[in-house]
């Protein structure tokens, strides 16, 4: 290869590997926005009001930036700024609701928001690494309570096949991730993240384990196991 195609294939993979800044201003608002969505579940009324109050306020500087001039690909997106401008509603509502402490009704208020990011994205062609954590997260938490109980409520016929599919649905998000778009890392944290994602893939086969051998206590168990690896990876990177 020429000096020259040498030259345009490192420019290529250097600007392939800068965030957009789009990106860099999304996980400034999503970092507080993570510890806001814990600290509302936990009961932490004090760490609740500062990071909500710090999620408002960056995802105002947000709107401000990119609310009526949405860069590629989201230019075309017709309902950007009315959807960036709810997202702010629901921040203000989230700060409001954790001031009056009602934590429980913020934290609802919260949820709405990442899920909201999530269709942003999607729909505009956007594999981002959050919103593979937000699917995982949908589907743990749906086989909570399909899990039941008792061992009786798994034992049934339809049940433990539904059980089994949504684990190899979160199984294919895993390994989905690696592949997902997100804030460029340092070296340091790259291997951090992989290393957390290594442990919630091992919490999650013990999971598939248990859930073949259709033994109900032994899934409870896995489950609860793999949430706490789960929480970390997501405070932690989204």
């Amino acid at each position: 290869m020429s000096s020259y195609r040498w030259a345009f294939a490192a420019l290529f993979l250097a600007s392939a590997a800068c965030a957009a800044p789009i990106d860099d201003a999304w996980e400034r608002a999503s970092a507080p926005y993570r510890k806001a969505l814990l600290a509302t579940n936990t009961g932490d009324a004090s760490g609740a009001r500062a990071a909500t109050a710090q999620f408002r306020e960056e995802w105002e500087r947000f709107r401000e930036a990119y609310g009526s001039r949405p860069p590629k690909p989201y230019g075309r997106d017709r309902a950007w700024s009315s959807e960036v401008a709810r997202i702010g509603e629901w921040a203000a509502e989230a700060e409001r609701k954790v001031a009056a402490g009602d934590l429980p009704g913020a934290h609802e208020t919260l949820e709405r928001v990442r899920e909201r990011w999530m269709a942003l994205r999607t729909r505009n062609g956007v594999r981002w690494f959050a919103d593979g954590m937000t699917r995982f997260h949908t589907d743990m938490e749906a086989l909570i309570p399909a899990l039941g109980d008792g061992p009786e409520e798994l034992s049934g016929p339809v049940l433990w096949p539904r059980v089994a599919a949504t684990v190899r649905r979160m199984e294919r998000t895993l390994a989905d991730l690696p592949r997902s778009q997100g804030p460029v890392l340092p070296d340091s944290e790259a291997r951090e993240r992989a290393a957390m994602l290594a442990l919630l893939r091992q919490r999650l086969a013990a999971v598939r384990v248990a859930v073949a051998q259709r033994d109900a206590t032994a899934s409870r168990a896995a489950v609860r196991e793999m949430k706490p690896a789960f929480v970390k990876l997501f405070l932690r990177f989204g």
